[in-house]
């Protein structure tokens, strides 16, 4: 039994030999923090719509009359009136013109030339200088008269240059149709430009005459473009000490004594 007892002794001395297994340590677990949970947040109370304001009817737009009106405090010149300042204008601005054209080339073949330089000088005072300088054109002065715009005011030296165009454009339509129905004209594309621009403009005062014809004021093309202008009687008298306004005030003064403006014959 010998073997045995030796077997068994290596036995023990083996197994003591074994370290023993190592403890493993517990785990340690630990406590998660709290997670701080954030406070819901209070909806907010809808704010309650303001109520909608009720719209105003819009206001009804008063059609827009196409009828011009004379302003207050202002009275239309008279036939007598208008007949003498269309008389006085015309013949300064273009009837001096056509009769020394007449005069000289016509009826006597002289030169002509500097007695229609100054005549055409004058024409270009009275239709541009004296409404500038003064308000008013020969015509306006001698008769007594205006030109008013819709404000009461003065019209502008603008209107009276455009005013006698009716003029110059019959006389430019008469000559382009003398061209035109001439046996000896040659017709290259100037001549039938200038024909062409010398009839078209007769179109303006066909225009004023409509305008004249069919509106209830009885304005013309001129009067409308320029937002409504009258004639009116006027009393004053130029503050000007050149010698030229002290003859037209007497030749007013003139007109006067002899009736060519007597407000009794005159029709407003």
């Amino acid at each position: 039994m010998g073997l045995l007892e030796k077997a068994g002794k290596i036995a023990d001395d083996n197994t003591g030999d074994e370290e023993a297994p190592a403890a493993v340590p517990a785990t340690v677990v630990l406590d998660p923090e709290p997670v701080a949970v954030k406070p819901k947040k209070q909806k907010k109370a809808k704010k309650q719509k303001k109520p909608k304001k009720e719209k105003k009817p819009k206001k009804a737009k008063k059609p827009r009359s196409s009828v011009k009106e004379l302003p207050d405090g202002f009275e239309l010149a008279g036939r007598g009136r208008s007949s003498l300042r269309f008389i006085v204008d015309f013949t300064v601005n273009f009837g001096l013109i056509i009769g020394l054209v007449v005069f000289g080339l016509v009826l006597t073949y002289t030169d002509i030339t500097w007695p229609l330089v100054l005549v055409l000088l004058l024409s270009i005072f009275n239709m541009a200088v004296m409404p500038i300088q003064y308000k008013s054109s020969m015509g306006n002065v001698i008769s007594r008269t205006k030109f008013i715009n819709s404000r009461g005011d003065s019209a502008i030296f603008l209107y009276h240059m455009l005013k006698n165009i009716n003029i110059p454009a019959y006389l430019i339509f008469f000559g382009g149709l003398l061209i035109a129905i001439s046996a000896g004209t040659v017709w290259t594309t100037a001549t039938k430009i200038t024909v062409g621009l010398s009839i078209a403009i007769i179109l303006i005062p066909f225009l004023d005459w409509i305008f004249r014809r069919t509106r209830k004021d009885n304005l013309g093309l001129w009067e409308v473009a320029f937002g409504g202008v009258w004639l009116v009687r006027s009393t004053e008298t130029s503050s000007d000490g050149s010698k030229f306004m002290k003859r037209l005030e007497s030749m007013a003064q003139y007109a006067e004594t002899k009736g060519f403006v007597d407000d009794e014959d005159d029709e407003s």
